[in-house]
């Protein structure tokens, strides 16, 4: 169970990092990125709702997500693979969207 929880974390990490690079391709107008940005990290901490709300009438326990965790494996894709999947820095990009929020 500790491991399928763990896993589906994980997943929600790799999920919520693509979202990010998807954010931080808005078009530079000044709200836009930030609200982007915003909505990433709600949609980590809404994820479990959300998952419940699907499995359980179902008749499927749905596993724990561990927000955090999954915030952790975002911000690591984001700043250490982004380059990988985008061609650009994202790290540098990123850090210059929440030095201006």
């Amino acid at each position: 169970r500790v491991a399928a929880e763990l896993a589906a974390s994980a997943l929600l990490g790799l999920l919520l990092a693509a979202l990010c690079l998807l954010a931080l391709r808005v078009p530079e107008v000044p709200p836009l990125p930030q609200l982007g940005l915003l909505g990433v990290g709600a949609a980590a901490f809404s994820a479990q709702g959300l998952l419940d709300q699907l499995l359980v009438p179902l008749g499927v326990t749905a596993p724990s997500l561990e927000p955090m965790l999954a915030c952790v494996i975002t911000g690591f894709v984001v700043c250490n693979g982004g380059e990988v999947f985008t061609g650009r820095d994202e790290r540098r990009q990123l850090e210059a969207l929440v030095n201006s929020s």
